[in-house]
C-alpha cells in the first residue's frame, strides 16, 4: 500500500495538527511560562 506520492511539498495539515496538539497540552498543564498569542481570523 502506497502512503504518499513522494512530492516535495510542505505538510500544512500535519503542521496545523501538531501545533493544535501542543497548544492543548500546554493548556492542560497550565504552563504559563510559554506565552502563546491567539490569532483570530
Amino acid at each position: 500500500m502506497k502512503v504518499t506520492k513522494g512530492f516535495n511539498e510542505a505538510d500544512l495539515h500535519g503542521t496545523l495538527l501538531l501545533t493544535w496538539a501542543l497548544s492543548m497540552i500546554i493548556n492542560i498543564n497550565e504552563n504559563e511560562n510559554l506565552s502563546w498569542n491567539i490569532l483570530k481570523p
